[in-house]
């Protein structure tokens, strides 16, 4: 039944690689290329999806076990430094009416998060850091570099010139102020969405250091009542790809007149063909991003961490959310 999760989660992890990637053409990509390398700033993220399950012949605990994912919201708000490297990232997520929140902050000496349901904070130093995220300090990775930059190529190689249009001139509303912003918007057919999809499902297939990520991750937290395998996720993947169909694609930016990206909007649905391996009839994704105060001086309140206050590493699990303690716990 994860399978399902599983699939809706690697298509966002393909078009969040490639978001970091997306005369008309070459003010776009002049503008992408200077948002890309902010020093300083404020952003918001709002990522959704919303699921249509196909529910015949399921038994009632299977279909209350789709209800959990089939409505997936998340909101993001991050004030950063890089040049000072300090952080804070509030974050919301909401799993089929769950909801619960977290932050994570950094002050340039310690890196610790707020966890959601129990309140208290909790540091993450090294032992914690190379169990649990990926510790960057010894060079460990999710996915690779190598395959980031495949993938934002295809995206960026996909866009020709004839598929970049300037758009009016407008006011827009920012924590900043009103600022005057040129909308662009970047259409692409359904069908070389999906081309560009698959392409880079090819290029995460032959990751090593994703697979790796995965399979360590299956094996630690599934049952032996499981088996979920790195190729079988993609091909289940690609498979789910070929059958649907792509509707009401849209992609907008919006640059204001110093040339930084300062909104952008994606939008699409996605129709399958149901059948018993394929239980999506469809979903809806959208995500929007925001930037300001863009390279001004930023503030930060850290918390003070006292004793009471701060949750010992070993009592970690405590203030993760059930459901995603049993995420790929369940049967396929």
């Amino acid at each position: 039944m994860k399978k399902i999760l599983l699939i809706a989660l690697s298509f966002a992890l393909i078009t969040s690689l490639a978001a970091c990637a997306v005369n008309d053409f070459e003010a776009y990509m002049t503008s992408l290329d200077k948002t890309t390398n902010i020093v300083r700033g404020q952003q918001s993220m709002n990522f959704g999806m919303d699921i249509d399950f196909d529910t015949t012949g399921l038994t009632t605990d299977e279909i209350k076990e789709l209800n959990y994912i089939k409505n997936f919201h998340s909101e993001f708000n991050l004030t950063y430094d890089d040049e000072v490297k300090k952080i804070i990232a509030r974050n919301y997520l909401n799993f089929g009416g769950l909801g619960f929140d977290t932050v994570l902050y950094d002050d340039g000496e310690k890196t610790f998060i707020k966890m959601p349901v129990v309140g208290k904070y909790l540091v993450l130093d090294e032992d914690f850091l190379q169990r649990y995220i990926d510790d960057a300090n010894n060079g460990e990775q999710y996915i690779s570099n190598k395959s980031i930059e495949e993938i934002q190529k295809k995206w960026v190689d996909a866009i020709n010139r004839d598929d970049v249009f300037s758009g009016k001139e407008s006011i827009m509303s920012t924590p900043d102020g009103d600022v005057k912003v040129t909308e662009y918007t970047i259409k692409l057919t359904g069908e070389e969405f999906k081309n560009i999809i698959n392409e880079s499902a090819n290029i995460l297939a032959s990751d090593e250091i994703l697979r790796n990520t995965i399979e360590s991750y299956i094996e630690k937290r599934a049952d032996d009542k499981i088996n979920i395998e790195y190729h079988k996720i993609l091909k289940n993947f690609k498979q789910a790809m070929e059958e649907g169909e792509i509707k009401d694609l849209k992609y907008i930016a919006y640059i204001d007149i110093d040339g930084y990206i300062v909104k952008e909007n994606i939008e699409f649905e996605m129709k399958f063909n149901s059948s018993d391996e394929n239980k999506i009839k469809s979903f809806k994704y959208f995500l929007e991003t925001n930037l300001w105060a863009i390279e001004k001086e930023q503030e930060f309140d850290f918390p003070e961490l006292t004793e009471d206050n701060t949750l010992d590493p070993n009592d970690a699990e405590q203030g993760v959310p059930f459901i995603f303690e049993n995420i790929l716990k369940d049967e396929e």
